[in-house]
Protein backbone atom coordinates (compact mmCIF):
# COMPACT_ATOMS: atom_id res chain seq x y z
CA UNK A 1 0.00 0.00 0.00
CA UNK A 2 1.22 3.52 -0.79
CA UNK A 3 2.37 5.87 1.52
CA UNK A 4 -0.93 8.30 2.85
CA UNK A 5 -1.21 11.27 0.80
CA UNK A 6 0.74 14.30 2.22
CA UNK A 7 2.85 17.07 1.50
CA UNK A 8 5.87 15.54 0.22
CA UNK A 9 8.12 18.40 2.33
CA UNK A 10 10.17 14.91 1.97
CA UNK A 11 10.91 15.10 -1.21
CA UNK A 12 11.36 18.58 -1.42
CA UNK A 13 15.36 18.68 -1.86
CA UNK A 14 14.36 16.74 -5.09
CA UNK A 15 11.59 18.92 -5.95
CA UNK A 16 11.91 22.03 -4.89
CA UNK A 17 8.82 23.23 -7.61
CA UNK A 18 6.65 21.41 -5.10
CA UNK A 19 7.53 24.09 -2.46
CA UNK A 20 6.20 26.76 -4.55
CA UNK A 21 2.77 25.36 -5.21
CA UNK A 22 1.75 24.63 -1.47
CA UNK A 23 -0.16 26.31 0.74
CA UNK A 24 -1.45 25.73 4.52
CA UNK A 25 -5.01 25.12 2.84
CA UNK A 26 -3.35 22.21 1.07
CA UNK A 27 -1.93 21.16 5.01
CA UNK A 28 -5.56 21.56 6.45
CA UNK A 29 -7.26 19.57 3.41
CA UNK A 30 -4.27 16.80 3.91
CA UNK A 31 -5.04 16.30 7.17
CA UNK A 32 -8.54 15.89 6.98
CA UNK A 33 -7.63 12.94 3.87
CA UNK A 34 -5.07 11.10 6.34
CA UNK A 35 -7.84 11.37 9.22
CA UNK A 36 -10.34 9.77 6.72
CA UNK A 37 -7.80 6.93 5.64
CA UNK A 38 -6.72 6.14 8.66
CA UNK A 39 -10.23 6.01 10.31
CA UNK A 40 -11.27 3.47 6.94
CA UNK A 41 -7.96 1.43 7.37
CA UNK A 42 -8.36 0.90 11.06
CA UNK A 43 -11.96 -0.90 10.33
CA UNK A 44 -9.87 -3.48 7.95
CA UNK A 45 -7.20 -4.60 10.72
CA UNK A 46 -7.66 -8.11 12.45
CA UNK A 47 -8.64 -7.36 16.05
CA UNK A 48 -6.77 -9.78 18.24
CA UNK A 49 -8.62 -12.46 20.23
CA UNK A 50 -8.72 -13.12 23.97
CA UNK A 51 -5.73 -11.21 25.46
CA UNK A 52 -3.74 -11.36 22.23
CA UNK A 53 -3.15 -8.69 19.52
CA UNK A 54 -4.30 -8.79 15.78
CA UNK A 55 -3.32 -7.39 12.70
CA UNK A 56 -1.33 -3.78 11.87
CA UNK A 57 -1.74 -0.85 11.10
CA UNK A 58 1.23 0.76 9.43
CA UNK A 59 1.02 4.81 8.65
CA UNK A 60 3.73 6.53 6.38
CA UNK A 61 3.93 9.65 4.65
CA UNK A 62 7.22 11.49 2.64
CA UNK A 63 6.48 14.33 4.76
CA UNK A 64 8.25 16.12 7.41
CA UNK A 65 5.34 18.10 9.09
CA UNK A 66 4.59 17.20 12.61
CA UNK A 67 0.62 18.29 11.44
CA UNK A 68 0.46 14.80 8.99
CA UNK A 69 2.72 12.75 11.57
CA UNK A 70 3.21 12.47 15.12
CA UNK A 71 0.42 14.63 15.55
CA UNK A 72 -2.00 12.44 12.77
CA UNK A 73 -0.83 9.11 14.85
CA UNK A 74 -1.71 10.71 18.14
CA UNK A 75 -5.02 11.87 17.34
CA UNK A 76 -5.66 8.85 15.26
CA UNK A 77 -5.25 6.38 18.93
CA UNK A 78 -6.70 9.04 21.50
CA UNK A 79 -10.25 7.86 19.05
CA UNK A 80 -9.08 4.33 18.67
CA UNK A 81 -8.50 3.37 22.22
CA UNK A 82 -8.46 -0.76 20.39
CA UNK A 83 -4.96 0.61 19.05
CA UNK A 84 -1.66 0.65 20.08
CA UNK A 85 1.68 2.27 19.60
CA UNK A 86 4.33 -0.62 18.58
CA UNK A 87 7.56 0.99 19.48
CA UNK A 88 9.56 1.54 15.78
CA UNK A 89 13.29 -0.60 17.44
CA UNK A 90 11.17 -3.07 18.01
CA UNK A 91 9.89 -3.23 14.72
CA UNK A 92 12.91 -2.41 13.08
CA UNK A 93 15.16 -4.93 14.93
CA UNK A 94 12.35 -7.67 13.95
CA UNK A 95 12.12 -7.07 10.64
CA UNK A 96 15.46 -6.02 9.76
CA UNK A 97 17.55 -7.35 12.51
CA UNK A 98 19.37 -4.47 12.79
CA UNK A 99 19.62 -1.51 15.60
CA UNK A 100 17.41 1.02 14.76
CA UNK A 101 18.54 4.38 13.31
CA UNK A 102 15.99 6.46 15.39
CA UNK A 103 15.29 6.55 18.79
CA UNK A 104 11.44 6.29 20.09
CA UNK A 105 8.27 4.88 19.02
CA UNK A 106 7.71 6.52 15.64
CA UNK A 107 10.62 7.01 12.57
CA UNK A 108 11.30 10.05 11.09
CA UNK A 109 14.23 10.29 8.81
CA UNK A 110 15.39 13.68 7.82
CA UNK A 111 17.35 14.68 4.33
CA UNK A 112 19.87 16.28 6.67
CA UNK A 113 20.16 13.77 9.37
CA UNK A 114 20.03 10.70 7.41
CA UNK A 115 21.42 11.69 4.04
CA UNK A 116 17.31 10.44 2.40
CA UNK A 117 14.30 11.82 1.22
CA UNK A 118 12.47 13.10 4.65
CA UNK A 119 9.78 10.56 5.79
CA UNK A 120 7.70 9.00 8.74
CA UNK A 121 6.52 5.62 9.60
CA UNK A 122 3.99 4.51 12.69
CA UNK A 123 3.05 1.20 13.32
CA UNK A 124 -0.03 0.28 15.84
CA UNK A 125 -1.38 -3.15 16.19
CA UNK A 126 -5.12 -4.11 17.10
CA UNK A 127 -6.06 -4.76 20.77
CA UNK A 128 -7.91 -7.66 21.35
CA UNK A 129 -12.13 -6.43 21.57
Amino acid sequence: MPPAPAAELGTWRRNPDLKRRFCEKDLEELVIKQQQILARAAALVKPGQRNTVGGRLVYATCSLFAEENAAQVHTFLESHPDFRLVPIEDVWLSVLGTPCPVKGNMLQLTPHAHAVDGFFIAVMERLSV
